[in-house]
């Protein structure tokens, strides 16, 4: 009576598809996973980033901590999370909309392979969890501290924002909003 559903369309690239994971009728104590292979290591410092969202419902934050992100670097499990861990109050609201929101967990010092998701079942809230995307992502950049050498910038006058990539290989890409956003510029200043 439970499952994953659509299960490709989580790594598809694309947000606007998404695989389901639906307890059913089955009863505490079970799991259903979600795995995503990916055919070389990470390096260290890429994130598990997860991009999920809910049907509109009742929601409780304590609810996301009965969701593991396991991290494997081939059969053997490296680090294990929970989305719970990730989420602030001020995140219902988003959620009980329907609307999509992306996390990222960022395990120390660990390379992996393999990204699982994890529910646990007989939890309420997960009659119908969506995940449209479970990626590999990496490590943040490097921005400058401002300060103690803050820029001055008048109104109508222009700046320079400046980013280095933190792993080999990566692309800085600016984007007009933090969600779901236009791509402004892809490269290191912008």
């Amino acid at each position: 009576g439970g499952g994953v559903a659509n299960p490709l369309n989580a790594v598809d690239n694309n947000l606007n598809t998404y695989s389901s994971l639906n307890g059913g009728i089955l009863g505490f104590g079970y799991t259903i996973n979600q795995t995503a292979y990916f055919s070389n290591l990470s390096n260290i410092g890429d994130a598990a980033t997860i991009t999920f969202s809910l049907p509109p419902s009742l929601l409780q934050l304590s609810l996301f901590n009965n969701i593991n992100i396991n991290l494997y670097n081939g059969s053997s499990l490296v680090n294990t999370g929970t989305i719970g861990g990730l989420l602030s109050l001020d995140l219902l609201g988003l959620l009980r909309s329907g609307q999509r929101y992306t996390v990222s967990y960022v395990p120390e010092n660990v390379v992996f392979d393999r990204i699982e998701v994890s529910v646990a079942t007989g939890v309420a809230l997960l009659s119908d969890l969506r995940i449209h995307e479970i990626q590999r992502t990496p490590a943040k950049p490097i921005v400058p501290i401002a300060y103690p050498s803050v820029e001055t910038v008048c109104y109508g006058s222009s700046a320079t924002l400046r980013a280095t990539t933190a792993s080999e290989g990566s692309v800085l890409r600016w984007y007009n909003q933090l969600n779901d956003g236009t791509i402004l510029l892809e490269g290191n200043g912008y």
